[in-house]
């Protein structure tokens, strides 16, 4: 059983989680980002319908969004394991991996990790649409720039391999943040 998320003191954080079936594994990046996106967008029709209610998030509501978040960052950890496998030099993928903020292992149908949430991460506030909407969106549509930019030659240099994971892990960072806030109450609304 995969650990819960936890949040230690000096933004620290570890954990992990069940990946869900259909974001496994990429056997076709298109149909795979298609999948992850129903996932993002799935997260914003769900906080919509709770803010028709009465405008606040409470218990089980944020609960449900959490779990939504839980299983976007563990897409997103798949697509960074798939970014790195695009480098056969084990040197290349140490290198990599020894400038990243978190370390992530995927295991079938599990993802296990722990890292640092960078203290130039934004602060949230009270308002998750405001997160979703400033932050989570353009986190979402500045990697699949990055991939796309970076896959435009077909040809992944070790350069665009990292820059790509530091995006990944940028937006992994966001999502954790909203993770916590809505754990820890800090959103209301």
């Amino acid at each position: 059983m995969a650990e819960k998320i936890s949040f230690m003191p000096g933004n620290k954080w570890r954990g992990g989680g069940i990946i869900p079936p259909d974001l496994r594994t990429i056997t076709n990046l298109s149909s795979w980002s298609n999948i992850f996106i129903k996932h993002f967008k799935n997260i914003g029709k769900q906080y919509d319908t709770y803010r028709v209610n009465d405008g606040e998030l409470v218990g089980q509501e944020k609960a449900n969004l959490i779990l939504l978040l839980e299983n976007l960052l563990a897409g997103l950890f798949v697509f960074r394991d798939y970014i790195l496998s695009l480098t056969d030099k084990a040197e290349v993928r140490r290198q990599i991996l020894d400038q990243t903020i978190c370390a992530v292992k995927i295991d079938a149908t599990v993802w296990s990790g722990h890292g640092t949430i960078p203290a130039n991460a934004k602060n949230i506030g009270q308002d998750f649409a405001d997160q979703y909407n400033k932050t989570l969106l353009p986190g979402v549509k500045g990697l699949f720039a990055a991939y796309g930019e970076a896959a435009k030659d077909k040809i992944f240099s070790d350069a665009e391999i990292s820059g790509n994971i530091q995006t990944i892990d940028s937006l992994a960072s966001e999502i954790l943040i909203t993770i916590q806030a809505l754990s820890s109450r800090e959103l209301s609304r």
